[in-house]
């Protein structure tokens, strides 16, 4: 009986390394969540009020919808007054017709438009997909984010807004353009709160062209403004906490699953002997 008890003592230990050893999921955690955005806007600045810009966000809806807000990158009145004004840099207005400059928000939360209600504030009217412009949630979001592999179908866009833009067209923005996932580059390091770990990133062709190609009550000048890419081909970061892609830590925790797993089976193919053994003796 002692040698069955003994068994018994390390069944239970074998079954609790299987159950308590360490996922690789809980090992990749602690990664920064949120949305990180930069461009070099080019604006018409002939245009009244263009130079001023109130408002960037991401929106869900095809390229011919004008879709509801689903992340605030920055904003001021009379646009949802969040995260801050939109901050320029290396500003170069020597130009007679071109304002120059560099933008780059901060990481922000993605959760923001959903629980401010700005999101289904925005939505279009009666719309039943997300394509066409209806409220979406966060997980929905990021499902769709998830399949921009190619900017045709994408349903997310980021579009950037101006005072000019809000008076021609309130709200409607001023050049957009929808998302593509790509390969995030090496020179990201330094970005606002920048990880590898989970990141994913996303060019875009961002133009007023773009804009008026969708259905909206007053053209904007042509060449009203162009959004391109400061670091290689990114315009959009985001960090998706569902990602199951491989990371420089996974490989450690996949490891020292598998030494447990071997560790178990060991144990409990010793025990099979000794049950063995026990059960001879007895007879």
């Amino acid at each position: 009986m002692m040698y069955l008890t003994t068994t018994s003592t390390v069944l239970v230990a074998a079954m609790t390394l299987l159950t308590t050893a360490p996922s690789s999921s809980v090992a990749a955690a602690s990664v920064a969540q949120g949305f990180y955005a930069e461009g070099k806007l080019n604006l018409d600045m002939t245009l009244a009020g263009n130079t001023d810009v109130i408002g960037a966000h991401l929106h869900t809806g095809s390229s011919s919808t004008n879709g509801p807000v689903a992340v605030i990158f920055c904003g001021v009145d009379p646009l949802p007054a969040m995260n801050g004004p939109c901050a320029v840099s290396n500003v170069n207005d020597i130009y007679d017709d071109r304002y120059l400059a560099d933008w780059e928000s901060q990481t922000v939360d993605p959760n923001v438009a959903f629980t401010s209600g700005v999101n289904n504030a925005t939505a279009v009217a009666n719309a039943t997909s997300i394509a066409d412009g209806a409220s979406s949630s966060v997980e929905e979001l990021g499902s769709e984010l998830r399949a921009c592999t190619d900017a045709s179908t994408c349903n997310v866009y980021i579009n950037i807004h101006t005072n000019y833009s809000y008076t021609q067209n309130p709200a409607l923005g001023l050049a957009r353009g929808q998302l593509q996932l790509i390969t995030c580059p090496d020179n990201m390091d330094g970005k606002d709160g920048y990880d590898s770990t989970n990141a994913k990133c996303f060019s875009a062709s961002v133009t007023s062209a773009n804009t008026n190609n969708v259905p909206v009550p007053n053209l904007l000048a042509d060449d009203a403004g162009i959004v391109t890419p400061l670091t290689g081909d990114v315009l959009v970061v985001w960090y998706d906490d569902n990602d199951s892609s491989a990371t420089d830590e996974e490989p450690q925790a996949s490891t020292a699953s598998t030494a447990v797993m071997t560790l178990s089976v060991a144990l409990i193919v010793s025990v099979t002997a000794v049950i063995g053994t026990v059960a001879l003796i007895l007879e």
